[in-house]
């Protein structure tokens, strides 16, 4: 996270996530970039100590300080495995290679979310390089306010696309997993109560029919919602574009506002993008975990 050279080619992680390169002058952007979760559990130890003063320096004792006590934990873990262990006569390492392949399995999702975090951190870390250099080239305040928004339109607006194709995309999943006819005459204590068989599957048919309408009518009316949610983000975005159009053409004319600045912006909402990408990659991969997990169960 520091920079010693003067130009520095940036790329976002995972080309298949909508990938990019560039290659910026680092020159007062030379500072360590902490994570913003890092940051934040600082402001809680700093509380209770007042001697960390330089946040540079915070950051690099507070980081090293988790470590130590990660590993002191997981040695002492280690060490309380081995004495069990050694105590059961019937332990082998096929035993262990079968509690191993366990607990990896029951651990899938936890390394999904971890993978998807340190991604988010080194988006989170790009952005900050790419502000820290657009500011470099003194913008207006203007500018910079509605670089701001812009930004915060794109967010909402590639978000909201992507949970739109998440619930298209796995609704129909989960309803095949989970159809109507697994659920009994008896788990309906309305129909159940009824003592005439016949008159309990006719109530039961037409109770059926209303739940999946139900179910159908919800889910269409949720689309809609999040499709004129997208419609509205896109209008938004499409004026600030051509807001920020604007005030650029007018700034050209004294100098205040270059072709590079320009292209710092794309560069960000790009990077914005390839984010947006990420989270959506490990949503659809945990859920494909999950229903694969629960299949599994079934049989």
């Amino acid at each position: 996270m520091v920079y010693s050279g003067k130009t520095r080619r940036i790329k976002s992680p995972g080309s298949g996530l909508g990938g990019f390169s560039t290659t910026l002058t680092i020159n007062e952007t030379q500072k360590n970039i902490w994570s913003r979760e890092v940051l934040s559990l600082l402001e809680i130890y700093q509380s209770s100590n007042d001697s960390l003063k330089h946040e540079d320096n915070a950051c690099l004792n507070f980081v090293n300080g988790c470590l130590n006590q990660l590993y002191t934990t997981i040695e002492e873990y280690r060490h309380g495995l081995r004495i069990k262990t050694s105590s059961l006569s019937d332990y082998t390492p096929c035993t262990e290679y079968i509690i191993e392949k366990f607990i990896r399995r029951g651990i899938v999702t936890l390394h999904l979310e971890i993978d998807c975090q340190k991604a988010l951190i080194r988006y989170d870390h790009i952005d900050e390089i790419l502000q820290r250099q657009y500011l470099v080239e003194k913008p207006t305040d203007q500018l910079i306010q509605l670089v701001e928004r812009l930004c915060h339109m794109k967010t909402n607006l590639e978000k909201t696309k992507h949970e739109l194709n998440l619930l298209k995309n796995n609704a129909f999943v989960h309803l095949s997993f989970h159809p109507f006819d697994h659920q009994s005459i008896v788990e309906i204590p309305q129909i159940n109560c009824i003592e005439q068989p016949s008159l309990q599957e006719q109530l039961y048919e037409q109770y059926k029919i209303i739940v999946e309408h139900t179910k159908h009518n919800t889910y269409s009316n949720y689309i809609s919602s999040i499709e004129k949610q997208i419609s509205f983000y896109e209008k938004q975005f499409h004026n600030g574009k051509n807001e920020l159009w604007k005030i650029s053409r007018a700034l050209r004319t004294n100098d205040n506002f270059s072709s590079f600045m320009l292209h710092l912006i794309d560069q960000r909402l790009a990077n914005i993008n390839a984010s947006m990408e990420c989270i959506n990659k490990y949503k659809t991969e945990l859920f494909h975990t999950n229903s694969t997990h629960y299949v599994h169960q079934l049989h």
